[in-house]
């Protein structure tokens, strides 16, 4: 059996812009699981990481776990570390359970570089030490860490990318309450004294 992508999270941002791009390369064996269907005509079958992952993965497979909780989302005001952790420790947790179970071991999980926490030194580099602040950072450096175990104990061939803030046509995130204060031409809050670069 030829390798297949199961893209965890494909109807995000990221995750339609990889489906693109794997069909771009003529890759067709191509699954997405998430909440939502994806609107690039793919293989989609519903999966919420949070609760249950029941989805029979194949030895082949590379999965690329894109699913998060993140601040664009509508993030409640109490109940903050769950909102995160459910998906993001918890779901990672679900879905290499899972995939543990069909002896697929292979395995690319999106992350953050908000697990640093504010830099010692610049530039950043992946050996800096973890210290992450809010519950979205913390969730993804335990994802992080649940990630290394099944690595380590259960062979598991995982890589882990810490990408900055991911924007594009369509996602600008927290960008855009910059860029509509800026329109506006109203006052642009500064961090410090202003004089940072």
């Amino acid at each position: 059996m030829t390798e297949r992508y199961v893209i965890v999270g494909g109807s995000g941002f990221v995750g339609q812009e990889l489906i693109s791009l794997l069909q771009k390369k003529d890759i067709r064996d191509i699954v997405v699981l998430d909440i939502i269907p994806p609107k690039i005509k793919t293989n989609y079958f519903f999966c919420d990481i949070e609760k249950n992952v029941n989805f029979e993965f194949f030895p082949e497979d590379i999965v690329i776990h894109l699913a998060a909780r993140q601040y664009h989302h509508k993030v409640p005001r109490k109940g903050r570390k769950d909102f995160f952790e459910n998906v993001n420790s918890r779901g990672t947790e679900n879905i290499l359970r899972q995939m543990k179970k069909c002896n697929a071991r292979k395995m690319i999980f999106f992350s953050t570089d908000m697990v640093y926490g504010k830099p010692m030194y610049l530039p950043v580099l992946e050996n800096h030490i973890c210290n992450p602040f809010g519950y979205y950072g913390q969730s993804k450096k335990k994802a992080e860490d649940i990630c290394r175990y099944y690595r380590k104990n259960e062979n598991f061939k995982i890589t882990i990318f810490r990408p900055r803030m991911i924007i594009g046509a369509g996602r600008l995130g927290i960008l855009s309450k910059l860029f509509k204060l800026i329109e506006l031409n109203l006052p642009v809050p500064m961090i410090g004294s202003g004089n940072n670069y």
